[in-house]
């Protein structure tokens, strides 16, 4: 019987832990199937104690303090809780989420139909306020119409699962690097290392996890400013991933694709809107992204990246 161990790091977030957690009691039962929980709480405060010990009778779950702040330190200590069990899997599920009753049996099924793959990704659903830009709404509801699966290069940790042998000691060892630990991008480092030394990933458009996002997170300023970010950490990926010069000159390359892509989306944006609004405005949305890009990547040749998840938003 293959055992999925969910892995959940979390700091200063018990409302959203708990709607998490229950939805995890409601998770439907596979045959052949057993399902574990982790728990790591990061930082100083131990404010989620009270609601693991209100879950702990209906699942199974191991909880650990982290006190140092950062998720890469988070997640590599739900690494070797895992490691320390028999589990065949390790999810991780972002603490803002909640997760579909047919989660478990769309990875299952992912599993059993691609042997060859060591990594499944889920979709996440985005639920955007009633404040939210009407640009990203359409941006959403346009990539909401994407369910087929396909190979993936990299994904975030908010809903994805790796075999055991990732990070088992006679596996690839692997392990979230600590030079991301507040800046974010561990994640899609972590999966381009896999990529390239010859993994696969595999999008698993069933198994699904949703996120209600916070008014603070919807607005605009607020996006263009974390996707900024994201593009400046992707500079320091690209270091690591290619060398320094091989690296600036990726992040050259990626710039000019990004303009090009920005400018071509103005432009479709420009003539869609004259007969369908909604891919208009999703269009002019995708363009916005790419011009973070842009920014984000040119921003890395002189600055490093900030420590944007130094900080919590949301309860």
């Amino acid at each position: 019987m293959p055992e999925i161990v969910i892995a959940i790091c979390t700091r200063e977030r018990p409302k959203m832990l708990a709607e998490l957690l229950h939805s995890c009691i409601n998770l439907t039962p596979v045959e052949g199937v057993a399902l574990r929980f982790i728990l790591v709480e990061s930082g100083p405060d131990t404010v989620s104690r009270g609601v693991i010990d209100s879950f702990s009778d209906k699942i199974d779950i191991t909880y650990a303090h982290e006190a140092r702040i950062g998720v890469v330190r988070a997640r590599n200590r739900a690494i070797e809780l895992f490691l320390r069990g028999t589990g065949d899997w390790l999810a991780f599920i972002d603490d803002d989420e909640v997760i579909d009753p047919d989660w478990a049996a769309a990875i299952k099924a992912a599993i059993v139909a691609l042997p060859d793959y060591s990594i499944f990704a889920g979709r996440a659903i985005m639920i955007e306020p009633e404040s939210a830009p009407r640009i990203y709404k359409a941006l959403r509801a346009q990539r909401a119409r994407r369910t087929t699966s396909y190979e993936r290069k990299a994904v975030t940790t908010q809903n994805v699962v790796f075999r055991r042998a990732i990070f088992a000691d006679d596996g690839r060892a692997m392990r979230f690097d600590l030079r991301f630990n507040t800046i974010g991008g561990s994640d899609y480092f972590l999966c381009y290392q896999l990529t390239d030394a010859g993994e696969k990933i595999r999008f698993v458009p069933e198994a699904i996890t949703r996120e209600r996002v916070l008014a603070e997170r919807a607005a605009l300023g607020f996006r263009l400013r974390k996707q900024i970010a994201q593009a400046h950490h992707a500079g320091l990926i690209s270091l690591l991933r290619f060398g320094r010069f091989r690296g600036h000159i990726h992040n050259i390359w990626m710039v000019l694709g990004a303009f090009a892509r920005c400018v071509i989306l103005l432009a479709k944006a420009a003539v869609i809107l004259v007969y369908n609004e909604q891919r208009g405005l999703a269009c002019f949305a995708g363009a916005l992204n790419w011009l973070c890009v842009v920014i984000g990547r040119l921003r890395f040749i002189w600055r490093n990246p900030a420590d944007i998840y130094a900080s919590v938003q949301g309860g």
